[in-house]
């Protein structure tokens, strides 16, 4: 690389290492021709199926629109790279640092938040507009769903178990997610959970470890000092089980407390994505500054002096890279200012 004579070693390094790769960790070069090779690949592999189909689905364009994306950002991180070893700019902002940074790390620290916090702010602002509508969506439905619920009380008594009892429900619901890896674990302690089987018929082989939910009937059973669970004891565990489970809230109450809880829900980001994301409207140069001041003041622990805050506003420049974008110092100030006024609310 052609570094400009006023760029410190360490930055230098830092630079260098991220673009080219070190030892114990891939360069971008590397990340950025892995990119172009998934890309190509999955351009080929569309212009077979379009000759042979005559049509690609939305989800065949995703994944090249997704992979072109990501092919993209490494691009533009790697040239954002560059430009901070080689842009003039810099000259001003690196001098001032130099007064306020003694070790390496304090530099790898700063730059590596000024990578990182190059992200696309709309798509997370768009994430969370789509999680406050299904967030509605979700409050009116389960709303809707047990209003439906208690009215087909009032029309009907052969209504089926598992629409009123959670336990009955729970008994015959298996549980798929994470492709199915709790499956067997929950199969295995469901009856325990519900009140169908005493602990000790579970054979605790298959689980490798000593059942926690049996932990307390063991400690029981020891302080009698027979070290043995008698009949009655595990009588009195499964009534008590099952006596709880008579206590629970059916499950159109469940319903109505989900439709409380979403109502009052606001989708939200946190941490440097969360503080770019902290202004009502988009705008690109505020949301760098408040991510990058909340990844350096929060993450690093780096204090704003004058000369970190000059740096910060020559880097968001640098980094969104447009003729219509040039941040100043009192960008900077009212950015972080801003900020920290909403975190004291």
């Amino acid at each position: 690389m052609n570094f400009k004579s006023f760029v410190p070693a360490p930055a230098r390094r830092y630079i260098e290492e991220t673009i080219r790769g070190c030892p114990d960790n891939d360069g971008l070069e590397k990340v950025l021709a892995d990119a172009n090779q998934r890309l190509s690949e999955i351009s080929v592999s569309l212009q077979k199926k379009l000759q042979d189909d005559g049509i690609l689905n939305s989800d065949d364009l995703k994944k090249k629109n997704m992979a072109q994306a990501y092919r993209d950002q490494c691009a533009g991180d790697i040239a954002f790279l560059h430009r901070l070893g080689s842009d003039l700019r810099m000259e001003a902002a690196y001098q001032g640092l130099e007064g306020v940074f003694t070790s390496a790390n304090q530099w790898r620290r700063f730059l590596h938040s000024c990578w990182g916090v190059r992200i696309d702010f709309h798509k997370y602002r768009e994430r969370i507009a789509n999680a406050t509508d299904l967030s509605k969506e979700i409050a009116e439905q389960a709303e809707t769903l047990a209003l439906k619920i208690r009215a087909v009380d009032q029309v009907s008594t052969d209504l089926p178990l598992e629409l009123h009892s959670i336990q009955a429900l729970l008994r015959q619901t298996e549980n798929h997610s994470l492709f199915d890896r709790n499956l067997e674990m929950w199969r295995i302690h469901r009856g325990v959970v519900l009140g169908d089987q005493p602990p000790e018929v579970i054979d605790e082989t298959r689980l490798g470890q000593k059942d926690i939910l049996i932990e307390n009937l063991i400690v029981k059973t020891e302080e009698t000092g027979n070290g043995k669970t008698s009949a009655s004891e595990i009588d009195q565990y499964l009534s008590s089980v099952r006596y709880a489970w008579g206590l629970a809230p059916d499950f159109a109450s469940l319903l109505f407390k989900v439709a409380e809880i979403m109502k009052d829900f606001s989708p939200e980001e946190h941490g440097y994505i969360g503080a770019g994301l902290a202004s009502r409207e988009s705008n690109k140069k505020t949301a760098y500054i408040r991510a990058l001041y909340s990844h350096l003041s929060d993450g690093c622990g780096i204090e704003m002096s004058l000369p970190v805050r000059k740096a910060i506003a020559s880097i968001t420049t640098i980094a969104l890279d447009h003729r219509d974008i040039e941040a100043t110092l009192d960008d900077v100030t009212k950015a972080i200012s801003s900020h920290e006024a909403k975190k004291a609310r």
